[in-house]
C-alpha cells in the first residue's frame, strides 16, 4: 500500500503511502477542509480551502472556520467584537455600526424626528441610524412631533405636551394664577397663590384683598 501514486491516508498518520515525503497530503483519504487563515486568527478565507488530514501551519490552511472578511488583520474576524475605534467591519456581518459595539453610544427610537426617543426602544450604535437617532429619550408620544420632554404645556388640550405626566398641569405656559379667596368676597391675597389652568376651588383671579 505504499509506493509512489498510491493514495495518502488520513487513517494512517506517520505512514507516508504515496512516497512523496509528506505524511498530510492534500484531497488524501479522509481529509478535512482547512482555510487559509493568512493573520492566524483562527478564521480563514472562503475562496481559499484545501482538504488536508491535519491543519498545516507552514502552508497557512489551518482553519477550520471561514468567512474572514480580511484575512490580513487578526481583529477582524467573525469571532470579533464590532469596534466603534475601527472603520472595518471587525466582525466580518457587513455592518460596521453593530448595536453593542465597543465604545457606542445610546440612540433612541425616534419615529417622529422631534430630537427625543421612546425610552423603551433604545440601540447603543457608534453612530446614529434613523430611526435610532435621539440622543435623549423620554418621548411619551412618537407619532407627534410637537409632544416632547422639550415641547411647552398648553392649557386646555388635554395633551400631555411635555411628557410631564400631568396634561394641561400647573407647568403650563398659558396657565393663571390664582390668589386664596378665604372669604369669597372675588379678591384674594397676593400671598397664597395657585398656577393651574382651571381655577381652583376657593380661589380668585384677583388679588389685592387686605383682610381675607
Amino acid at each position: 500500500t505504499v509506493y509512489p501514486g498510491a493514495i495518502e491516508l488520513c487513517s494512517t498518520p506517520t505512514l507516508d503511502e504515496s512516497c512523496d515525503g509528506n505524511t498530510n497530503d492534500v484531497d488524501a483519504d479522509g481529509c478535512s477542509t482547512f482555510f487559509y487563515d493568512g493573520d492566524a486568527d483562527g478564521y480563514g478565507d472562503s475562496a481559499l480551502s484545501q482538504c488536508q488530514c491535519v491543519a498545516d501551519s507552514t502552508t497557512g490552511y489551518s482553519a477550520t472556520v471561514e468567512n474572514d472578511c480580511d484575512d490580513a488583520v487578526a481583529s477582524v474576524n467573525p469571532g470579533a467584537l464590532e469596534d466603534c475605534t475601527t472603520a472595518a467591519d471587525d466582525n466580518c456581518d457587513g455592518n460596521d455600526n453593530d448595536d453593542g459595539a465597543v465604545g457606542c453610544t445610546p440612540y433612541w427610537y425616534d419615529n417622529d424626528s422631534d430630537g427625543y426617543g421612546d425610552s423603551a426602544l433604545v440601540a447603543c450604535l457608534c453612530l446614529p441610524t434613523d430611526p435610532y437617532d435621539a440622543t435623549a429619550d423620554g418621548d411619551c408620544d412618537e407619532s407627534d412631533d410637537t409632544v416632547n420632554p422639550g415641547a411647552d404645556e398648553l392649557c386646555f388640550d388635554t395633551i400631555d405636551n411635555d411628557c410631564s405626566g400631568d396634561a394641561d398641569g400647573s407647568d403650563a405656559i398659558d396657565a393663571s394664577t390664582w390668589y386664596l379667596d378665604d372669604d369669597s368676597d372675588g379678591y384674594g391675597l397676593s400671598t397664597f397663590t395657585q398656577t393651574s389652568c382651571d381655577q381652583p376651588s376657593g380661589y380668585e383671579s384677583i388679588d389685592g384683598d387686605c383682610d381675607d
